[in-house]
């Protein structure tokens, strides 16, 4: 249940095939899709010219960009906060790559990162105070802060 699902059963429909729906390792999915274990990625696959030479893209349904989430009560206001205090992100996402490439951001929290296989485990963890912050594209960001009010805020920088 979701945006990308629900959009990827109407393109299937549309196209008159049936679609199966497969979790993966998000850090494995070039090397799925390229087994022939998946045919498609379907969700927040952002293009990169690195990815490009590796896959096929189609053209983007949606814009994107990455937030830091912290819990509502966290006195963390600035990414500058971030120094010292454990960092959550899912390893092979696009959170990470643009963590990666802020690298005054990356400076500040390469100690600390912690890789999760999923942007759920991580938000777990944050709410369950292992974590004092998550690196997540701002679909996430903005999902988790819906269903959950007045329990996360994202960092205005």
């Amino acid at each position: 249940v979701g945006f990308d699902i629900d959009l990827a059963k109407e393109a299937a429909k549309r196209l008159g095939v049936d679609v199966k729906f497969q979790t993966i390792v998000w850090e494995s999915k070039v090397e799925e899709l390229d087994s022939g274990n998946i045919d498609v990625i379907w969700n927040g696959f952002s293009v990169t010219p690195e990815r490009e030479k590796q896959v096929l893209f189609t053209k983007p349904y949606i814009k994107n960009r990455q937030v830091i989430v912290v819990t509502a009560d966290s006195p963390i206001k600035t990414k500058a906060d971030l120094e010292g205090k454990k960092i959550g992100i899912q390893a092979g996402s696009s959170a990470q790559d643009a963590v990666l490439a802020d690298k005054a951001t990356y400076e500040v929290i390469k100690d600390n990162i912690l890789e999760f296989d999923d942007n759920v485990m991580a938000m777990r963890d944050l709410k369950g105070g292992g974590l004092d912050a998550v690196v997540v594209d701002i679909i996430v960001g903005k999902y988790y802060v819906s269903k959950h009010p007045g329990e996360y805020k994202f960092l205005e920088e």
